[in-house]
């Protein structure tokens, strides 16, 4: 197995663990939310895991990426943004918070018949976990002006392009630009 087949297995391990270990984070915070009234649930352990399995799939993806050429700038702009988170968990000595719940998500499925049109079917609100603001974290003083500019283009890429997102939807944008960049036969 070479560099580029490892990094696409540690991708797809770790996005699918963490799929795995947020929808039963998010489980908890509607469980919890059901019997307390708690909007944001803390599982240090879980929560932790979590995080550290979103890092370890974005650190695959960009290992991935940095290695081919993108040309289009909006695809530049969003891996920019990736490599500032990814940049962060290297470098970043602060905690840090990653993302942040939303209790507003929607998740419907919808079932379409020949006759009368679309159903709706299973519809339920169910909380999401966003990418955070990040403004908080620092840029490290010793870091030299070349690399301090290209942490402000990152992290004006991370504002534009992940702020805000669902962690979910942004693992599954880097997924299809890894299968794209990477196409297997």
């Amino acid at each position: 197995m070479n560099n580029i087949e490892y990094h696409i297995r540690c991708f797809d391990q770790y996005r699918s663990q963490y799929e795995n270990e947020y929808n039963a984070y998010i489980e908890n915070c509607m469980k919890e939310r059901e019997k307390y009234g708690v909007t944001t649930l803390y599982l240090p352990t879980e929560e932790m895991d979590m995080v550290d399995t979103l890092r370890q799939a974005i650190y695959s993806a960009v290992v991935l990426l940095e290695q081919v050429k993108i040309t289009d700038r909006n695809i530049r702009k969003f891996v920019s943004g990736i490599r500032y988170i990814n940049n962060l968990f290297k470098h970043s000595a602060e905690m840090f918070e990653v993302a942040q719940i939303s209790w507003s998500g929607v998740r419907l499925t919808c079932k379409i018949e020949d006759v009368g049109g679309m159903k709706f079917k299973d519809v339920e609100s169910r909380p999401i976990l966003l990418f955070g603001d990040l403004d908080q974290v620092s840029i490290d003083d010793k870091v030299d002006g070349k690399t301090r500019a290209v942490f402000r283009a990152q992290k004006e890429n991370y504002v534009s392009e992940i702020k805000g997102k669902d962690c979910i939807g942004i693992l599954r944008k880097l997924e299809n630009l890894i299968r794209e960049y990477y196409k297997q036969d």
